[in-house]
């Protein structure tokens, strides 16, 4: 090494490997190609990518829970009996790995998200599909889970059934991303249904419908592409301060209060044992723990609303509203 020479760095490392290693010092000018490190590698999982923020898919997650129980309450109107929704799982793929992900067999609706005119897919497990079909068609929901197509008239009524789900779907994504939702059509192929490229970021949300004591599947596959121009809506500084849009409001005010509910009266309960039950016979008395100037109670559903005094209307029986529940009129 000469007296005065300026050193690259590839010869001041290759000066501090060999003293690591206790090997010779290197004389005169190292070989540039000898002298280089091995460039490292590093693995990528293109299939995990990132361009959902945390924040941005628990937002995500929670507005649709919302959805979920509006849903619930329209479709089990429809149905006229009771279906329960809720989201298991939410997840950022490839649009391949997304879409492996869906079960199979399943009808796909193709949704459009306007304004931008990107697409969405929901996909329904095919069973689930069938029982539908078959309530609304007058039906006791009992089908053969085994078919996988199905005939014209079953699907307008599954077009039918994907309206249902998107009226709720479009308010929550009206409110969430300043979107709006609409079916353009149905697919029973899921090879037919190519909205993004394989390596596409893809949100992924399954959904569980607990319907007559099965359970089946929804899958929503939202390529980034479908809602890029709007993405920056998710952030805390745009979403989630706590103020409701009266437009917002009154539209789930208008699709809820489409839904039907059982309205029923209840003049009193009282808990018995079993066997106090079996040994009833004509005659008996069962003695309420209600005073019985306080009326009878309204039920929607399962909530107490309304406290009434029984009559009549005609040949009718009915009942007059007095006051809310709880409180004496």
């Amino acid at each position: 090494m000469n007296d005065g020479q300026i050193l690259s760095p590839e010869e001041i490392e290759q000066i501090f490997d060999a003293a690591r290693t206790g090997g010779d010092l290197p004389e005169g000018k190292p070989d540039p190609a000898k002298a280089r490190r091995a460039r490292r590698v590093r693995d990528v999982d293109f299939s995990r990518p990132s361009k959902f923020s945390s924040e941005a898919q628990r937002r995500f997650e929670r507005a649709h829970q919302a959805f979920c129980r509006a849903a619930s309450t329209q479709l089990g109107a429809e149905l006229r009996s009771a279906l329960e929704l809720e989201v298991i799982d939410l997840d950022q793929l490839s649009w391949s790995a997304a879409v492996a992900r869906v079960p199979q067999p399943s009808l796909y609706g193709l949704v459009e998200v306007e304004p931008v005119g990107t697409t969405i897919m929901l996909g329904i497990e095919m069973s689930l599909v069938l029982r539908m079909v078959d309530r609304m068609l007058g039906g006791n929901g009992e089908s053969n889970g085994e078919r996988t197509e199905l005939t014209e008239i079953e699907t307008a009524i599954a077009r039918r059934i994907f309206r249902t789900l998107i009226t709720p779907l479009s308010i929550v994504w009206e409110d969430l991303l300043g979107l709006s939702l609409r079916l353009r059509d149905t697919e029973a192929k899921l090879a037919n249904v190519n909205l993004a490229p394989p390596s596409e970021p893809t949100l992924t949300m399954t959904i569980e419908a607990s319907y007559e004591g099965s359970s089946a599947t929804l899958s929503m596959t939202i390529p980034y592409r479908a809602i890029e121009s709007a993405i920056d809506r998710l952030s805390s500084s745009v979403y989630g301060d706590g103020v409701v849009d009266p437009a917002v409001r009154q539209r789930v005010e208008i699709a809820v209060s489409a839904a039907e509910i059982d309205l029923r009266v209840e003049a009193a309960a009282v808990s018995l044992l079993l066997d106090d039950v079996l040994a009833m016979k004509v005659g008996d008395i069962i003695k309420l723990d209600t005073d019985a100037a306080a009326g009878v109670t309204v039920f929607a559903g399962s909530v107490p609303v309304h406290r009434a005094r029984p009559g009549r209307s005609g040949a009718k029986r009915a009942v007059e509203i007095l006051g809310a529940a709880g409180r004496q009129a």
